[in-house]
């Protein structure tokens, strides 16, 4: 068994896949902003960023799922340090 960030990532893998299938833009919503989080853990941060981005693109403008993927990829943005 790997790291809890690493277990955390097949995890999210696997949803974005199950979405994929099923054709449910929610649950792809979720696992890329998700994936995007485990990314920035593990200091991908290009990688993070483009989960995030794409999240945000999924997401219903007005949702709260939209607001929290805008979140995430203004917090990239404000840390050009990362």
């Amino acid at each position: 068994m790997g790291s809890w960030l690493e277990d955390a990532g097949e995890q999210q893998r696997k949803a974005l896949e199950m979405g994929r299938r099923t054709g449910k833009e929610s649950i792809i919503c979720a696992a890329t902003g998700n994936l995007g989080k485990v990314y920035m853990e593990q200091g991908r941060v290009d990688e993070a960023t483009a989960m995030f981005e794409t999240a945000h693109a999924l997401s219903q403008p007005g949702s709260r799922s939209r607001v929290a993927q805008g979140i995430n990829v203004s917090q990239v943005l404000a840390n050009p340090e990362l």
